[in-house]
């Protein structure tokens, strides 16, 4: 393995990883922050209820709400700071909310608007979509809300080229979120959309076997750490406009249209990372779009970055690893590539230097 160089690139970084003045981040305690949303401040927490919502037909005596149409019941009956708990079982929608956008109509399964809530799922809690109206997952519009232990799967569009906006996972328009724990699978257009002025954190997030993994629009925000997106039939994350997204200590395998794209005047940090099998770029910036990548790992790849003549701009660091990595595919605990080799701004949860991959820093899931 070796390190790419490239001489004609000058970075100024605040920490070893991001250069704040190009990415117009804020400087927090001497480190470079896009989003401050974790944890989210609840300040109904000692008063919140928590509104518990069971599978169609379940005889659990805990749950006055049933059905994909009680989980929307629960969230419009939710005061400020309450959490909607949904019960292990499968879900699957019944009904809808459409929301204007622009010249778009976005239609959600359960519409989130003007809440501060926490949706939370319990082990085996399943949105699926095969079966029902078309619709998005969670439509989550001018609220704040933390999204917890979900599996959102086999999500359906109706018509594909028409302006209404269903097929997708979770719709963010202008809107504090996080999304932690979650799995998405088979999702036929965005597993994750982020449109408007919204700011979004991702965590030990898995997105498999869909479209797109995260697509970011308007002046949006977006962090993803410890996040996996695997076999994706277009871009792990697709960033346009204005938007500003950091990507830590993740996995983009087998995406089939570009690992990680930008385009516009889109910004994206690419840290602590592994790219693997992607095609036919692992990284791609057109326009006035800027991608940087530093402390990451590139293996298998069709391609590695798009040629900076046909428009983008892409600054490397000194620590990105090429070929023949030997990576373990399963990604497991303890199989990070480099283990302590990682950025060294970024600790793990002992105050070790981080690994790259997904096991790597604060954020990692537990081993």
């Amino acid at each position: 393995m070796k390190p790419l160089h490239i001489k004609s690139v000058h970075l100024h970084f605040c920490h070893p990883s991001i250069a704040a003045s190009r990415f117009r981040l804020a400087l927090v305690s001497g480190r470079c922050l896009t989003l401050l949303l974790l944890p989210l401040l609840w300040a109904a927490t000692l008063q919140a209820a928590d509104w518990r919502v069971c599978p169609t037909g379940s005889e659990d005596s805990s749950c006055n709400l049933r059905g994909y149409p009680g989980i929307q019941q629960a969230v419009e009956q939710a005061g400020a700071g309450d959490r909607v708990t949904i019960a292990a079982g499968v879900y699957s929608p019944a009904e809808f909310r459409d929301v204007p956008y622009g010249e778009l109509v976005i239609r959600g399964g359960v519409l989130v608007e003007g809440k501060t809530l926490q949706l939370r799922g319990e082990p085996g809690a399943v949105l699926d979509g095969s079966s029902g109206p078309a619709v998005c997952a969670l439509l989550v519009y001018n609220s704040t809300v933390e999204i917890s232990g979900l599996e959102i799967r086999d999500f359906k569009v109706g018509l594909a080229d028409d302006d209404l906006y269903d097929g997708h996972g979770i719709f963010i328009i202008d809107s504090k979120v996080t999304v932690q724990d979650t799995q998405m699978n088979s999702i036929a257009k965005m597993a994750v959309s982020v449109f408007g002025d919204s700011r979004v954190v991702l965590s030990r997030l898995r997105v498999q076997n869909g479209h797109v993994g995260i697509w970011v629009e308007g002046n949006s925000t977006v962090r993803v750490e410890n996040s996996l997106f695997s076999n994706n039939s277009s871009a792990a994350v697709a960033a346009y406009d204005h938007s500003s997204t950091e990507i830590y200590n993740s996995v983009v395998e087998a995406s089939l249209d570009d690992g990680v794209f930008g385009k516009g005047n889109a910004i994206i940090v690419l840290v602590n990372s592994i790219l693997v099998g992607n095609q036919p770029y692992a990284v791609r910036a057109e326009e006035l779009a800027t991608i940087s990548v530093d402390y990451c790992a590139f293996d298998g790849n069709q391609s590695l970055f798009f040629p900076e003549t046909a428009g983008g701009q892409l600054t490397a660091g000194d620590h990105v690893y090429l070929e023949n990595l030997q990576l373990d595919m399963d990604f497991r605990p303890g199989k990070n590539f480099q283990p302590s080799r990682g950025d060294p701004a970024i600790r793990n949860r002992d105050g070790t230097v981080s690994d790259i991959g997904l096991f790597g820093g604060p954020a990692a899931p537990g081993t």
